[in-house]
């Protein structure tokens, strides 16, 4: 874990890479892909010039999982412009969250950053709309069926879609964010809508969170919603570039006021 934040840091020379065995390799890499930090660990090992003992196989492992996830990226733009057409043409506002608002706008290079499925969020009382919608563009319901009529809105703030071609893709079309309608603390999710800015990046103009939203919603998600014990470094990594990089438009009293909506004393 620890030779993982020193790389990220871009003080990969402080690691003491020559004492790493083959099974230490093996252990290394599996959980740089568990942890989504492969793609950018090969960037930011490859800006060190590969520092002394990391052996050529890994070298190659990592530039593989660098070029892989810029292709999957790829595709997963494709889908997000077709989907994002398909609600424009119905009159519906979605609001790109996470990975694919991420990959773009707080890394340099959209290859960088795993994205595991598409997150978008639709007004609620355009949620059944948007449903159809992205059915009759091709998204199938989720084949598992609900234990009981509506159970779903009181614990989750998403339905799930999934497409089957060109790739298969998973797509979560929020209604509200973090918890679902029986959780007491459920922010308020009109405030983020008011705090919604249009993104200029690929595959086309799309509308996403501002920075100081994105913190609050970022944050909650990987530690209420996910809990800190299953948080991943890519999303740790997630905070810190948004942090890095938007420091100087995040409203930190907004900030502090607003946390007391997430439950926190």
């Amino acid at each position: 874990f620890r030779s993982f934040c020193f790389a990220l840091r871009g003080e990969a020379r402080r690691v003491e890479w020559a004492r790493f065995g083959p099974a230490d390799w093996e252990e290394w890499q599996a959980r740089a892909t568990a942890e989504g930090i492969a793609p950018l660990l090969y960037h930011t090992l490859k800006q060190a010039e590969w520092p002394r003992g990391i052996p050529f196989d890994m070298q190659t492992r990592l530039r593989a999982a660098f070029y892989s996830n810029t292709s999957h990226n790829l595709l997963i733009y494709q889908e997000l412009a077709r989907a994002l057409a398909a609600l424009r043409a119905a009159e519906i506002p979605a609001i790109v969250l996470k990975g694919a608002a991420l990959a773009v706008s707080a890394y340099s290079h959209l290859g960088l950053r795993p994205i595991g499925d598409i997150d978008l969020l639709v007004p609620e009382h355009s949620l059944t709309r948007a449903e159809k919608t992205l059915r009759a563009a091709g998204y199938l319901p989720d084949p598992e069926p609900e234990l009981r009529p509506g159970i779903n809105r009181l614990i989750s703030p998403e339905i799930t879609l999934f497409k089957e071609r060109p790739f298969g893709l998973k797509l979560d079309l929020h209604w509200s964010l973090i918890a679902g309608a029986a959780w007491r603390h459920r922010p308020e999710v009109t405030w983020f809508w008011s705090r919604a800015e249009w993104l200029d990046s690929p595959p086309e103009a799309m509308l996403v969170l501002d920075p100081t939203a994105h913190l609050l919603y970022l944050a909650a998600h990987a530690f209420l919603q996910h809990g800190g014990s299953r948080v991943v470094l890519r999303w740790l990594y997630d905070l810190r570039q948004l942090l890095i990089l938007q420091a100087n438009r995040i409203d930190w009293r907004l900030v502090a006021r607003k946390d007391d909506d997430f439950g926190h004393d």
